[in-house]
């Protein structure tokens, strides 16, 4: 059980009421928006990895599917009065999380905002966010251009409206594969 704010429990919880977001067959666009099937999967795997979570067997699958539908998620008044508090200090996007064991017993903790957050436990310096940025681009782009693209966004305080194009990353030819499919998925 996740007690949580109105909107993590009505868009990407148990009151979206939508059956793909706890099928693991479903596109990675609706799992990307479903708090059961990331629980699920850091409870399966013991962690979240960006490309990893969405990589499984059929027995994964089938395991998953079927711990995804024990998540529930609901509304506390709490968590929500904290989503919209004005103080960024105050302010918190996360919920109390409530495991029941298969002997009955429970353990729960509540996590207020996520580790890399500005008010988590560890937040993230600029060195973090650039390794992100690599992770997320590596054999997209060259060295050179994502180089490039952080002096561009340096200097975002001084370029004029024009040159907003310019904090834009350029994929390299060749680099994006035709989808083998039609559509948004």
């Amino acid at each position: 059980m996740l007690e949580t704010s109105h909107h993590t429990h009505h868009v990407i919880g148990t009151d979206a009421q939508d059956p793909q977001k706890i099928d693991p067959d479903s596109p990675r666009g609706t799992l990307d928006h479903s708090i059961m099937f990331a629980i699920a999967r850091c409870i399966q795997t013991g962690e979240f990895h960006k490309d990893r979570a969405y990589q499984m067997t059929q027995a994964e699958k089938d395991e998953l599917r079927a711990l995804m539908a024990r998540i529930e998620t609901q509304f506390d008044q709490r968590w929500e009065d904290l989503y919209h508090d004005q103080d960024p200090n105050v302010q918190a996007y996360g919920g109390r999380m409530i495991v029941t064991l298969a002997d009955g017993n429970e353990v729960a903790d509540e996590k207020t905002r996520a580790n890399a957050h500005p008010g988590g436990d560890t937040p993230w310096q600029r060195p973090d966010y650039e390794a992100k940025l690599a992770d997320y681009t590596r054999d997209l782009v060259s060295d050179a251009e994502r180089v490039r693209f952080i002096e561009a966004v340096n200097g975002m305080d001084a370029i004029s409206g024009d040159d907003l194009a310019t904090i834009n990353l350029i994929v390299d030819a060749g680099r994006l594969e035709a989808p083998e499919t039609r559509g948004i998925y």
